[in-house]
């Protein structure tokens, strides 16, 4: 017999359901029979999904669960619980399926997944999670949220003052909500205000959630592509006593936490450093730390140990370290290889090795609660980035696994009979990765593999090929391989001049390329169902970057091929907070080009800088971007309204990782082709 829950059999045996943890599970072979219990909500739950795990049950994705035929049932004594206790992959999988139109039935199985997997985070509220922990039971919007406790639209009108004030003097509008602006954090009216709005979201969710369900969390953070707080005279009063920015921050947030304690003991206030030293002042016993890392100059590829770390992770860990001696508990918001702008165009390359130590570590260090910011690219998936998931959701439970072993069974179940192919590129780029190197690879900009030559990318074509159409077209397995080759091809793509001569060698012709990389791409986005206009259009526009190809200027039409690199409008992004645009413009040569607008006068002219650590200049400009950066300045503005060139000083070597900057971050290019 099986006894699920709070038995009788339980209680004999001395399982006080009631002093076991939310998420802890109790599991004890009595006899032939098994007692599997837990704490409330999640703990016999999560009983079950390790005796089923136990048996050989793989939940590998939300298509794909394997029951093995006969199971050897072990004995079982033991008490666990998860050893991280906030769980959440920010994988990008529920926007997809939104995006996607897919049926509710997908959403369900994404939900279903996510909790057989125990992740107890939950990304995008409109594919709702079945569970959430308390670390992730936010009521509100979960990060960059001080619009939701300040209304910048009701209030600054009226009381500018309530708001950031810059290097000029001059009280800022946040752009919106959550983006770009902050408040004036010794204010004491901004706290106040701020108390009002939390004590109303609290007594919400009391009246609305039953008494087990109540948030306990609630998070109080800074806006995105903020880069400084306030510069009013009061804050920089704070500021200056200690010289850390940081504890301006932590003087409104332990203002916030001492008040709500009082009436709310249980409730705990979550707020980011934004990757801030640690000052002098000390947050509030209730307050919890997320850290994160500069995603644009921090390598998720190689391990963050300092034991084995590499160079470029030498600075940040005198934060991430000082923070870890400051306080008891901390939230990480680690990166990935980011999908989406940041992964274009795609690259053949995985973090897997990475994970396990960087994980050990942050646990080491005080890290109770992990955010992985892990978005899978939704037309051209990092290969095999669905091991990563799997994988690191079992990590989160007990960081000791055998990560070999479960990587092993994911293949095994995911890619069935086509395995042998999968495991085998798999393990080619994780040694790839590995061997490589490669310390100036980024989050956000990685640049091209050493080893991915002409002759690797080739046969990896060549062998998925083979491995796919082994199988019916319709088959899942071939799908799933097929849909690996999304990205290698993409890649060569956009990197034709190297790959043009190994892939005509087998036949193979550039038109052959766009046509078959366009329907896997579109395969894959739909794999779960649904039918969009709106991605066709999308797709098309990242796409274009990889397969078109614009005319030379005519100034540089002797250059040598070798020498000659070109970046266009599609190196470029729009950062629409920041004021610049992609637009049409029948004086540009190509037919469109970036354009800044920045509304504020300050922000503009030859002479003009803004004081303190983010003094950019307009006229500033960055050349290589990260590590190196390459500083040129315009001594002239032309007035004249026609297109110039200009030349930068001395000897630069553009590589396949430079970037170029400019007013700030409004002006973002790479030129990250090979």
């Amino acid at each position: 017999v099986i006894f699920l829950g709070n038995t009788a059999a339980a209680k004999k045996i001395g399982i006080d359901q009631s002093k076991c943890g939310k998420e802890e599970w109790v599991l004890k072979t009595v006899g032939d029979d098994l007692i599997i219990s837990g704490g409330i909500p999640a703990g016999t739950l999560y009983g079950v999904y390790e005796l089923a795990e136990r048996l050989g049950v793989v939940f590998a994705a939300q298509d794909e669960t394997f029951f093995p035929n006969k199971p050897d049932f072990p004995k079982f004594d033991e008490k666990k619980s998860p050893v991280v206790k906030g769980r959440l992959i920010y994988n990008g999988l529920p926007n997809a399926l939104l995006h996607a139109g897919a049926p509710q039935s997908a959403k369900d199985a994404y939900a279903l997944w996510l909790l057989r997997n125990r992740q107890n985070g939950e990304a995008v509220k409109r594919v709702k999670s079945i569970y959430c922990g308390d670390h992730y039971n936010l009521s509100t919007y979960p990060y960059h949220n001080l619009g939701w406790y300040v209304d910048p639209n009701k209030y600054f009108k009226t009381n500018p003052e309530y708001f950031q004030m810059d290097h000029f003097g001059k009280r800022i509008k946040p752009k919106a909500k959550n983006a770009e602006g902050c408040l004036c954090m010794s204010n004491p009216k901004v706290a106040e205000i701020t108390l009002d709005t939390l004590r109303g979201f609290i007594k919400r969710d009391r009246a609305t959630y039953p008494k087990g369900e109540h948030p306990v969390v609630y998070d109080i953070s800074e806006l995105d592509a903020t880069t400084y707080i306030c510069r009013c005279p009061e804050c920089k009063k704070i500021i200056n006593a200690t010289g850390y920015e940081n504890d301006l921050l932590l003087f409104y947030i332990n203002r916030i936490a001492r008040e709500i304690r009082k009436e709310y003991p249980d409730i705990i206030i979550r707020t980011s450093t934004r990757n801030r030293h640690p000052g002098k002042v000390k947050p509030e016993s209730n307050v919890l730390i997320r850290v994160g890392h500069p995603f644009s100059s921090i390598n998720p590829f190689y391990p963050y140990d300092p034991e084995a770390a590499l160079k470029k992770h030498a600075e940040y860990q005198k934060t991430f370290n000082a923070w870890a001696k400051s306080v008891d508990r901390m939230q990480m918001w680690d990166y990935w290889n980011l999908g989406g702008n940041y992964f274009t165009p795609p690259r053949i390359e995985t973090v897997f090795d990475a994970i396990q130590p960087d994980l050990k570590y942050f646990i080491k260090n005080n890290v109770e609660s992990m955010f992985y910011e892990a978005t899978i690219s939704y037309a051209s998936p990092q290969n095999f980035i669905m091991v990563n998931y799997y994988v690191t959701n079992h990590l989160l439970v007990n960081p000791d696994i055998d990560v070999e072993k479960y990587a092993d069974d994911f293949l095994k179940v995911y890619y069935g009979p086509l395995y042998p192919t999968a495991k085998k590129y798999f393990n080619l780029i994780r040694q790839g990765v590995k061997e490589a190197k490669q310390e100036t690879a980024t989050s956000m900009s990685v640049g091209h593999w050493k080893f991915v030559t002409a002759d690797f990318l080739v046969t990896m074509y060549q062998d998925l090929h083979k491995a796919e159409k082994s199988l019916p077209a319709d088959n899942r397995f071939a799908k799933r391989i097929r849909h690996e080759l999304v990205t290698p091809i993409w890649y060569a793509l956009a990197n034709w001049h190297n790959f043009e001569k190994a892939f005509t060698k087998i036949g193979v012709t550039h038109a052959q390329l766009v046509n078959e990389c366009r329907t896997l791409a579109k395969e894959f986005f739909l794999r779960y169902g649904g039918n969009t206009k709106k991605f066709n259009v999308i797709f098309e526009e990242f796409f274009a970057r990889a397969i078109k190809i614009f005319p030379r200027p005519e100034k540089f039409k002797d250059v040598p091929a070798e020498n000659f690199r070109m970046m266009t409008y599609q190196n470029f992004r729009n950062v629409g907070i920041l004021f610049s645009k992609i637009e049409k413009d029948p004086q540009s040569i190509i037919g469109s080009a970036l354009v800044v607008r920045d509304q504020r006068p300050g922000y503009h002219g030859v002479n003009t800088k803004l004081p303190g650590p983010h003094g950019f200049r307009t006229t500033e400009f960055v050349l290589n971007g990260h590590p190196d950066r390459v500083f040129t300045y315009l001594k002239a503005v032309p007035q004249d309204e026609k297109y110039h060139w200009f030349r930068l000083p001395g000897d630069i070597v553009l590589n396949d990782k430079t970037t170029f900057w400019g007013h700030g971050w409004s002006v973002q290019g790479r030129a990250n082709h090979w």
